[in-house]
């Protein structure tokens, strides 16, 4: 890459709230990797998340652990009486970030949430460190507190970014009018799929699914918002009239409110009857997903989801998607063309759209090589590690 020599030696520090999945977190693998490639020198700052920095430490990153309660502004707006707590613990977050970033001499700040442009600020205008923040949600619109959140959010933004972008067009056209910071779209990007037969074979033959025509499967983290109540139904609507298919839920529970939700997704399907076609898989590689399946569905009615990781690994693995029309998903997927679209809680709506792939393998063929050109073109990691470096080497410090 044609910054790579420029950028060499340079310190760059990521900031990362306490979530331990999620495309936020695969965006950080990719990350990591690229600096590292490109002999960047990377200081991690993990919020809540002592595990996730003490493993980066062991891997030979230098990684800062702050122990704190803050998550965003949004606290003061919806629950005033913890405002006062809430400033305590951003001003502290602004002096400890401060410290290290003086400590390490870094060139520039990345964060992928917009409220650490508060807590960077000190280090933004007292030691000039230009902060890039990226944007992984959709803010809410419509209660006068999300109109204010968004205002504030922007001015916030304007006064300690250096440049600000969202996954996709979706996550900053909500704030691109009151944006006066350079801003613009850097998407989420998946490596390419190795898909083997053996592999799904193996996955396939464990005795965990029946003979089928036809594997439909979603996968992702394990917890409300997700769909996978709708996904359940639509199954049981489609099992009453083909016996023959498997339904997969790929993923597991990380904590004990998404151990209880998992559980009444297996109670659901236990009142329903349809144990034997829909199975729940655990933790699965998405190679090992994607190569077993023939259809992937992202149910998801959760409004923030802007560029779903899902749904670009079965770009790559060249499978066709259907998922919910909502969030920044109708950006991906162009309904009829490379996916199918639904409406978000309706499960008839998704097993009719599971059902026209069902029948037609010349339509799953043509819309899973049509979503791998648009893979190909927009949403390959080799195009995204080149945007990330042109990035830093616009806005580093150093340049």
């Amino acid at each position: 890459m044609s910054h790579y020599n420029k950028l060499k030696n340079i310190k760059v520090l990521i900031l990362k709230y306490s979530e331990t999945g999620g495309g936020i977190a695969q965006v950080l693998d990719h990350q990591l990797a690229v600096l590292r490639e490109a002999d960047i020198k990377t200081i991690l700052v993990t919020i809540g998340n002592k595990k996730l920095a003490d493993n980066l430490r062991q891997t030979s990153y230098k990684a800062y652990h702050l122990n704190s309660t803050a998550r965003q502004l949004s606290i003061i707006l919806d629950h005033p009486f913890y405002a006062y707590k809430e400033i305590l613990q951003v001003l502290k977050l602004q002096s400890e970030i401060y410290d290290i970033a003086k400590e390490e001499n870094v060139d520039i700040m990345h964060a992928h949430r917009p409220g650490f442009a508060l807590m960077c600020s000190r280090a933004v205008h007292k030691k000039h460190i230009p902060l890039i923040i990226g944007i992984h949600s959709i803010p809410q619109q419509g209660r006068w507190r999300d109109i204010i959140r968004k205002k504030v959010t922007s001015i916030i933004l304007n006064r300690n970014c250096a440049y600000v972008y969202g996954v996709a067009h979706a996550a900053i056209d909500k704030y691109a009018a009151d944006l006066k910071v350079h801003h613009g779209v850097l998407y989420n990007a998946v490596p390419a799929m190795i898909q083997s037969e053996e592999i799904g074979q193996k996955f396939c033959n464990r005795g965990d699914l029946l003979d089928s025509t036809l594997i439909i499967g979603t996968i992702g983290r394990i917890k409300p918002g997700k769909g996978y109540e709708i996904f359940i139904e639509a199954a049981h609507i489609l099992l009453k009239r083909n016996n023959a298919l498997q339904f997969v839920i790929a993923g597991e529970p990380s904590s004990p409110w998404q151990e209880k939700y998992y559980s009444s997704l297996k109670q659901q399907v236990q009142k329903l009857g349809i144990e034997e076609n829909v199975f729940f898989a655990g933790y699965m590689l998405q190679e090992e997903f994607m190569s077993c399946v023939d259809i992937v569905c992202n149910p998801s009615y959760s409004h923030i989801e802007v560029c779903s990781m899902v749904i670009l690994e079965a770009f790559a693995a060249r499978r066709p998607v259907v998922a919910t029309r909502l969030g920044g998903t109708p950006e991906l997927i162009r309904d009829g063309a490379n996916g199918l679209l639904t409406l978000p809680g309706d499960a008839e709506g998704l097993a009719k759209n599971f059902d026209i792939l069902i029948q037609d393998a010349e339509l799953r063929k043509k819309i899973g090589s049509s979503a791998y050109r648009i893979y190909q073109e927009r949403y390959n990691l080799k195009i995204w590690k080149e945007n990330l470096i042109d990035l830093y080497a616009k806005y580093c410090r150093r340049n």
